[in-house]
């Protein structure tokens, strides 16, 4: 069995719909976006450091002993803190968990409710990182580009990729950027 079937069938027999953890792992990769916030109670706004991928859950055997069996960490944050989902006592529920005092948190009634919660930042796009010219020449807005140029926009920068604004354009095949 894989652990992605390992991870449907924990999620599937605590109640909680797998489709929707997988839905968004596959759409919020940790690649693609910066912080996710949810709402704690009494604590007011926390942030998800990242989500953990089906793979992760399963090898995280530490982790899962130290919860117990009835937790299915699926994310944490910046400070050694769970988020998960209950697959016995109250099945399906999401649940914060407190690396200091083990105490465990409410969060929402299931995934679907938590994910619904969230506050999602824009997705990052890797080609642009910190320089929205980049993206523009991807998508041939070439207004923007003039725009970016015009307020003394670098012409010869470079994204992560090492790719200059023309390269990009030329991959394009879009001379009139050039």
């Amino acid at each position: 069995m894989t652990n992605r079937e390992k991870v449907k069938q924990l999620l599937t027999g605590s109640g909680t719909s797998s489709g929707h953890y997988f839905e968004f792992i596959l759409k919020y990769d940790r690649r693609k976006w910066r912080r996710v916030v949810f709402e704690r109670p009494g604590e007011g706004a926390w942030s998800v450091r990242t989500f953990m991928r089906p793979d992760e859950i399963m090898e995280n055997e530490t982790t899962r002993g130290r919860l117990g069996p009835e937790l299915c960490p699926v994310a944490y944050d910046d400070y050694g803190n769970y988020i998960c989902i209950n697959t016995a006592s109250r099945p399906g529920r999401v649940e914060f968990w407190d690396h200091e005092t083990e105490a465990l948190e409410p969060l929402a009634k299931d995934f679907g409710a938590f994910i619904d919660a969230l506050e999602l930042p824009p997705p990052i796009d890797p080609w642009e990182r910190g320089n929205p010219a980049f993206g523009a020449v991807r998508r041939g807005e070439t207004g923007a580009l003039r725009a970016y140029l015009a307020s003394g926009g670098d012409v010869d920068a470079q994204n992560d990729f090492g790719h200059s604004l023309a390269t990009i354009a030329a991959a394009r095949g879009d001379t009139g950027m050039l």
